[in-house]
């Protein structure tokens, strides 16, 4: 809870509502226009409780506020009416744990692109950095970071490409499922340019016949 005459930018102006309860038991906060409590249920999501015979029982559940999932963002793009943001940067010297997530705004309503699964990645799914998309048609793009390559047609994932895969560069040249994708750009010829961090070979062309080609750079 935080008081409307604070700064609620300020993490330290937020305190929790309930201190006193036991750390695997929910937080209950009181809403005395409503005659209800708000709490999180096990999956996380905002439910509404009344208090029954000393007990609290669910009467609606599953409440969503209007945002998205995380507050996760790093770049923002805008495409075919939809406002795109990807969830976060990376350091190869430094696993940041930030979830890879690809939200989309679009009619006023917060969404979630599909997530590539550990079995597609060999990895779990991080720090996604930049987006790229087809100018030649609009339902295809793609999302790259740590995990290298991931295409989406109409919403859904297609393809990953990493170094255990194709001949995407992998970090520091090492056996590795981490390929670092820092930027990508698609020229007047609809090849994709991918610019990889902390690899000799530092840009990478996807041509549309699906040709890969690394492009090594010397110190």
């Amino acid at each position: 809870r935080g008081n409307f005459t604070d700064n609620l930018l300020d993490k330290n102006q937020w305190h929790y509502a309930n201190p006193d309860a036991p750390a695997e038991q929910p937080a209950y906060t009181p809403d005395a226009a409503n005659n209800c409590y708000w709490a999180a249920d096990a999956e996380g999501r905002l439910t509404r409780y009344k208090e029954e015979g000393g007990e609290m029982v669910p009467v609606a559940t599953g409440v969503i506020p209007d945002g998205p999932v995380s507050n996760d963002f790093w770049r923002l793009y805008l495409h075919n009416g939809r406002l795109y943001g990807t969830s976060g940067h990376f350091s190869a010297g430094m696993v940041t744990g930030v979830e890879g997530r690809v939200h989309y705004l679009e009619n006023e309503t917060w969404h979630e692109l599909e997530k590539p699964t550990f079995e597609m990645l060999g990895r779990t799914y991080q720090d996604v950095n930049c987006m790229a998309f087809d100018p030649t048609d609009k339902t295809h793009f793609w999302s790259g970071g740590r995990n290298g390559l991931v295409e989406y047609r109409n919403d859904r994932i297609v393809n990953c490409l990493n170094p255990t895969n194709t001949p995407v560069p992998p970090t520091y040249n090492a056996s590795t499922t981490d390929a670092l994708v820092c930027s990508m750009l698609y020229d007047r010829n609809n090849t994709l340019w991918a610019m990889f961090g902390w690899t000799d070979d530092n840009i990478v062309t996807l041509s549309p016949d699906n040709t890969i080609v690394r492009h090594p750079h010397d110190d």
